[in-house]
């Protein structure tokens, strides 16, 4: 009786390196060290950014402000009445 190897789909070779990462970082049988690593491997790929994307914010206090993803400088100009 032979035993088949097992078949794992990080083993397709048809896979781009980004989708071998990600069945890696999904694989439940490999270490936890290794499906992270895997996953931080991807992530620069996959993962949402929100860099030269306009966003809507309301603040509490209903001030509404805009951003292109970088976060405002907040802190109080002097002579303002602040500090």
């Amino acid at each position: 009786m032979t035993l088949e190897p097992p078949v794992h789909r990080y083993n397709d070779r048809g896979l781009s390196p980004v989708e071998f990462l990600i069945e890696v970082m999904h694989a439940q049988h490999l270490p936890m060290s290794v499906r992270l690593d895997a996953a931080k491997g991807a992530a620069p790929y996959v993962a949402t950014t929100l860099n030269k994307k306009q966003l809507f914010v309301k603040i509490e206090g209903g001030m509404p402000m805009f951003t292109d993803g970088t976060l405002p400088n907040l802190r109080p100009r002097p002579g303002n009445g602040h500090g």
